[in-house]
């Protein structure tokens, strides 16, 4: 099969990566949400496996004349393979979007991982109402491709079930987190004094109590996935600049070097894989590479970062989430977590994913076994360019009275 992947986000070129020698165009190009590495390395993966081959198509691109290239993508290709995201929302422009690109594609569009965002007061019920049309347009455009569409969870489906696409919908979770094998994670804990965990989530999750205090008694790392990576490599340094974008507590995080970002798989995945006993936070991806790369992780969900999209994936794998009403430690939390139940909805999942491609001629099996690529030296990012020293003595200099304020939470 030879298949034509679609490129969505920051898809990064490990060569190109390594050879750039514009760290403002290094900038430019690889710093972005670096969740969508995972699903777009899993097309990749798939895309790779025996009896496939590919190329990548970034039509975002292409100054917005995707059209031109359609008759030679349905001459060349077999099919298209689509890695998305949450889509599905009130706000229709991304979906259109899609529409505008996969029209007039004849070839089979397989799309991977769509889900969906709700927040707020919105409803499954509200939320069909609001993007009924656009969804049921998509999904004929895929259905007369002869393609079909692979959701993230049960709530995704549901919205497509109600548009009566029960035959072309399936319940398959997001495909990042098949490229490693059949997963298992242990129950085994380490004791409080050796106990490394990492924190991911956004800047406005510092103002909970459990990440603060989680910084405060153990040797956290925070590894984000966007909002951080033009600070660390030198695009954001005045101090009134960083403080106003990450507050008082981001910007300490940042001068005790103990915030992370990583433009590359390779070294995200092994660098959890090397200094990580335990993942936690708001973002599911986040979370999802803690469990790729062997280690136990936990969905963090409070009243001010409530959304369907993480709860969904979470749930669809039996990932465990803790929310806000639970009173205790960061440590207390990793000791109370059991994994069994993760262990067996994953094989089955797993196995479920696996029929998918088969009943579309994508694989005829899901490798088991771990892929050795994860392993491989990348190292094609560049160092840090925070100035940790300086960024120290600015913190310094607003005085005794203001940093206690500020450690309060009682100046923003």
């Amino acid at each position: 099969m030879k298949c034509l992947i679609m490129l969505t986000g920051n898809w990064t070129d490990t060569e190109a990566m390594k050879n750039a020698q514009d760290i403002s165009a290094w900038i430019d190009n690889y710093i972005g949400n670096t969740g969508n590495l995972m699903f777009m390395n899993a097309a990749r993966f798939i895309a790779g496996l025996p009896g496939n081959s590919y190329e990548f198509y970034d039509w975002y691109k292409m100054n917005g004349d995707a059209d031109a290239y359609k008759n030679e993508i349905n001459e060349t290709y077999d099919c298209v393979l689509y890695p998305m995201a949450n889509v599905l929302q009130s706000n229709t422009a991304y979906l259109e979007n899609v529409m505008k690109l996969i029209k007039g594609i004849t070839i089979p569009v397989f799309v991977l991982g769509i889900g969906l965002t709700l927040t707020g007061k919105d409803t499954m019920d509200s939320l069909y109402g609001q993007i009924a049309a656009e969804l049921n347009t998509f999904a004929d455009m895929v259905e007369e491709s002869g393609g079909a569409i692979a959701c993230r969870g049960y709530y995704t489906k549901e919205l497509f079930d109600k548009a009566g696409r029960e035959k072309i919908a399936y319940a398959t979770g997001c495909p990042s987190l098949y490229q490693n094998g059949l997963l298992k994670i242990g129950n085994a804990k380490k004791e409080e004094k050796d106990f490394h965990p990492a924190l991911n989530g956004r800047v406005q999750d510092f103002s909970e109590k459990l990440y603060r205090d989680s910084f405060a008694r153990y040797p956290a790392d925070y590894i984000c996935q966007d909002q951080y990576g033009k600070a660390l490599y030198g695009a954001v340094t005045a101090f009134p600049e960083l403080l106003q974008k990450y507050g008082y507590f981001g910007v300490k995080l940042l001068a005790e070097g103990r915030v992370r970002y990583f433009a590359n798989l390779q070294e995200w995945y092994r660098y959890i894989e090397k200094n990580v006993d335990f993942m936690f936070g708001t973002r599911i991806h986040g979370n999802l590479i803690s469990l790729l790369a062997g280690k136990p992780a936990c969905v963090y969900i409070h009243k001010g970062n409530y959304d369907l999209r993480v709860r969904e994936l979470a749930e669809f794998y039996a990932v465990p989430i803790v929310t806000d009403e639970k009173k205790a430690t960061l440590y207390e939390i990793y000791r109370e977590q059991d994994y069994t139940e993760f262990n067996r909805q994953f094989e089955k999942n797993f196995r479920n994913f696996e029929e998918f491609l088969k009943c579309f001629h994508l694989c005829e099996k899901l490798p088991e076994t771990q892929n050795e690529g994860f392993r491989q030296q990348a190292d094609v990012c560049p160092p840090y360019r925070v100035d940790y020293e300086k960024l120290q003595k600015e913190l310094d200099s607003l005085g005794k009275v203001k940093r206690f304020l500020y450690e309060k939470g009682w100046l923003k």
